[in-house]
């Protein structure tokens, strides 16, 4: 469930919550390893957004791995 969390969108507060961990370290130590795509599938967002502000067609997201 946490990865699927995380690539949903819910925020790390919740999945914690979620889990039962004390501390949203816990949750972030364990599952840390999908934090990098979600970080490139955001800024994939981002430019799609900006791009388009612009005028400028955006390369398609990729969808978090």
């Amino acid at each position: 469930m946490p990865p699927t969390g995380f690539a949903e969108g819910v925020h790390a507060r919740v999945v914690m919550e979620l889990l039962g961990h004390s501390q949203m370290r816990t949750t972030t130590d364990i599952y840390s390893h999908v934090l990098p795509a979600l970080a490139q599938h955001a800024a994939d967002r981002m430019d799609a957004v900006l791009l388009a502000d612009l005028g400028t067609p955006a390369r398609p997201a990729r969808p978090p791995e």
